[in-house]
């Protein structure tokens, strides 16, 4: 999960929990262990999580299949006209 800090940081955390008044989670560093990180509550401006979206991956699906075939079809008509003298 992401969370943005009042001070404007963005912070990658796994492991995310609340204890008290802070926000808990561990954050990789490049090629070293995952440390904790403590933010305080009210230091929290927003939180974010992602998740797959059904429609909106189908809706990437659809498109790049629809630009793939565009891009197909010049060459079949290449192909089948070579083909055919």
């Amino acid at each position: 999960m992401r969370i943005t800090v009042r001070d404007g940081r963005v912070l990658t955390l796994t492991a995310l929990g609340i204890s008290g008044d802070s926000v808990i989670g561990l954050r990789r560093g490049a090629g070293r262990d995952p440390a904790r990180v403590a933010v305080a509550l009210t230091d929290v401006r927003a939180v974010e999580d992602r998740r797959v979206d059904p429609g909106r991956t189908r809706e990437l699906v659809v498109i790049v299949a629809r630009v793939a075939a565009a891009l197909a079809l010049p060459f079949i008509y290449v192909v089948a006209s070579v083909s055919t003298t």
